[in-house]
């Protein structure tokens, strides 16, 4: 057994337990009535937009957000929706920003109305999938667990994946080990954290966004050192002694290993939640949901050889070039979803653009219509020609 291998089984391991201690340690809400829930959320809206004008805005504006703090996150909604149906939930987010955001520049009544409406309508939808969901029990524990653990798992195994072909292919195995600590030490985190946060913080919308927020900051600074270092290290093969053990040396590893961390941390706390929302639809579904788990752990491990398979296969350098570019477009990604995260518990404002689509791309590529967003990764993408510019000039020096 390869020792990939050992830490999927234990990043499954570790699941499993947390599922069976947040199932026996939490109060689990098996009644609540998200159909209520969405009802009660509409009933307020309407309220909120019918009142609204440009003289109430800021008041109508913190009245959305608390909407979506309080009665869509803080219910548990959110998490549910998100475990069950990610698309669904990532469509309510961004409805949520922009009515919230269309207040804030005291939009039209009428435009307000309109985006409200549409609101409205995806929660109905929301509670539909959730009642659809807890009809069909046990089954769909399983396949809902199996989809959220291979989802969540596939994007911090790419940066894994890629951390540890590095690592092969430059002939530095020996140093794998600083790659499953920094993993190994952000699974076991964010399951503290997770149980935290359902014991302590489960109604702090704008405690739990702010933290999102930040760790994805923290996850697109890693991710574009990683691929900044990957690209300006192209002399692979003629350095592959001297170059490397100075890199690894002036600290290279430990962003390496910390990189590792934060990408395991961020999923992993989301994972956990996502299960635990899922355990509290049903009171038979915990077996269910470990099965899940279990045979999301084995489809992983086949991904993860077949990616072996054809990473090995790649010549040296466009391996090195592609696994960059995925990396930084994941780091890109990252910009804008914690710029939205923010948005979302109101600590940076919202304005919202109307003819731009969200795309969420399995976490892979994400994008947020708003101006705030897309100017923070319009800046990351000028900040990146500057790097790219002085490291072209380096290599030149050097030749």
């Amino acid at each position: 057994m390869t020792s990939f291998s050992r830490f999927i089984l234990a990043c499954a391991c570790s699941l499993f337990i947390s599922q069976f201690t947040f199932a026996a340690g939490a109060p689990a809400n098996f009644q609540q009535n998200y159909t209520q829930v969405s009802q009660d959320i509409i009933q307020k809206g309407d309220k909120l937009a019918d009142e609204y004008n440009k003289d109430n805005a800021e008041t109508t504006a913190d009245g959305f957000l608390d909407l979506y703090l309080s009665g869509y996150e803080g219910t548990g909604m959110e998490n549910t929706v998100a475990a069950i149906a990610q698309p669904h939930n990532l469509k309510t987010e961004q409805l949520f920003r922009d009515v919230t955001g269309l207040v804030f520049k005291q939009a039209p009544p009428e435009q307000v109305q309109q985006k409200w409406q549409q609101t409205r309508d995806q929660l109905k939808i929301d509670a539909l999938i959730i009642e659809q969901h807890i009809e069909n029990g046990a089954t769909s524990a399983l396949v809902g667990s199996f989809t959220i653990v291979m989802r969540e798992g596939l994007e911090a195994m790419l940066v894994i994946f890629a951390l540890l072909i590095i690592f092969k292919k430059r002939e530095l195995t020996k140093h794998n080990k600083v790659i499953y600590i920094g993993a190994s030490i952000g699974l076991l985190l964010s399951l503290i954290f997770a149980a935290i946060l359902l014991s302590y913080f489960s109604h702090a919308g704008q405690f739990r966004e702010a933290q999102e927020g930040i760790s994805m900051f923290i996850a697109a600074a890693m991710l574009f050192y990683v691929s900044c270092w990957m690209l300006g290290n192209q002399n692979w093969k003629q350095e592959l002694e001297g170059k490397v053990s100075q890199a690894i040396s002036k600290g290279s590893l430990a962003a390496i290993g910390f990189t590792a961390f934060i990408s395991v941390f961020r999923e992993g706390a989301e994972t956990a939640l996502f299960l635990n929302a899922l355990a509290n639809m049903t009171q038979e579904g915990v077996l269910m949901i470990v099965a899940g788990i279990g045979l999301a752990a084995i489809g992983l491990l086949i991904v993860y050889f077949i990616m072996s398979r054809a990473a090995a296969r790649l010549p040296f350098g466009p391996f090195f070039k592609i696994s960059s570019l995925v990396l930084y477009i994941m780091a890109f990604s990252c910009v804008g979803q914690g710029i939205a995260e923010l948005q979302e518990g109101g600590l940076i404002a919202i304005s919202p653009i109307s003819w731009l689509p969200s795309i969420n791309l399995y976490g892979l590529f994400q994008l947020s219509p708003s101006v705030e967003a897309i100017s923070a990764q319009a800046a990351f993408v000028v900040i990146t020609g500057l790097i790219l510019l002085y490291l072209t000039q380096r290599q030149s020096k050097r030749q």
